[in-house]
């Protein structure tokens, strides 16, 4: 069921995004995809469970408080990006709008189908750490952050060394100039990705106020910075100012975790590695050669790097090892 609502969530985001780009057609897309999943719901929990409403005054009040805080996280967290982009639209042209929108959309794309993947988890999460199985929330928590990461660094390596590409494509000859600012929101990527898997192990572990704290604090950083330098810097200085904002949540709950949970950390090391590789694998954006060619030898040589250095999991390079014997 957790399947179905990600798959109708993601693709009504998807499809609001490409289609229309407007913030309420977006938020307006998990409404039919509620009702539908509502629907199923109801109809496998026939003769399983009750379904009639009734109403118990302490249960509701302890429920209410749990769900409120996650709401308010969700809620901000799903906000500010956009609105951040809708702030931008009064400071800056209205071709550099449309660059900065075309920007914006690539990047609120990448990051829906990345939310998809790690909510997905989320549940394994929360029966982990409500049963105090912790070995297996270590196990689960580290792996969905690494797994972030190194997703997040391949998106970023595609969209810096492809925005020419994806400028042409989805712009036109219009819009071309687009590509800077691409490349630029693509260094959010890898923080949008952790930032939401650090989320979800906060709130299984029900770290609530700090949670809401820091996604406060960095949607208003968010919206601040990216008005400011878009100002100053037109759409380029919008895209960095999304890559601050997500900067500042993705570290501001790394930090709570660092205090409250270090065990769910990769090491830092790893981390770094992982970065210097996708950095090396920018290069090709710098080198006078044709777009898809730029794109292709980027991801192959993050690729390369990826299995060289060892970034994969574990579990990931065995399957390698064994599709290749």
């Amino acid at each position: 069921v957790d399947a179905l609502r990600q798959v109708l969530v993601t693709g009504l985001m998807v499809a609001a995004a490409v289609t229309t780009g407007q913030v309420g057609a977006i938020i307006a897309a998990l409404f039919p995809a509620g009702i539908v999943v509502a629907v199923v719901v109801g109809f496998m929990a026939r003769g399983v469970s009750p379904i009639r409403p009734s109403f118990d005054l302490p249960e509701f009040r302890r429920l209410l408080s749990l769900v409120s805080v996650y709401a308010l996280a969700a809620t901000i967290g799903g906000m500010y990006a956009f609105v951040a982009q809708v702030a931008s639209d009064h400071v800056l042209s209205p071709h550099e709008s449309g660059e900065f929108g075309l920007a914006f959309r690539t990047f609120a794309v990448l990051v829906a189908g990345g939310i998809a993947a790690i909510i997905g988890g989320f549940p394994l999460l929360v029966h982990a750490a409500g049963s105090d199985d912790t070995e297996r929330l270590v196990y689960a928590g580290r792996r969905m952050l690494q797994t972030s990461w190194l997703a997040g660094l391949t998106c970023t390596v595609g969209l810096v060394t492809g925005a020419t590409v994806v400028a042409d494509v989805l712009g036109g000859e219009e819009f071309a100039g687009a590509a800077p600012a691409i490349a630029l929101i693509g260094l959010a990527v890898p923080m949008s990705f952790v930032l939401y898997a650090a989320s979800s192990l906060l709130l299984a572990n029900k770290i609530h106020k700090e949670l809401v704290l820091v996604c406060v604090f960095g949607a208003l950083a968010s919206v601040a910075a990216t008005v400011v330098l878009a100002d100053v810097h037109g759409a380029n200085g919008a895209a960095i100012g999304i890559v601050l904002g997500e900067s500042v949540i993705a570290a501001g709950y790394l930090w709570i975790l660092q205090r409250t949970e270090p065990r769910l950390l990769p090491r830092a090391g790893w981390a770094l590695l992982g970065l210097l590789a996708a950095a090396a694998a920018c290069l090709p954006a710098l080198m006078p050669l044709p777009g898809l060619v730029q794109v292709t030898l980027g991801l192959s040589v993050f690729a390369c790097l990826a299995l060289l250095l060892r970034l994969l999991p574990p579990e990931l390079l065995d399957r390698l090892r064994a599709l290749r014997t």
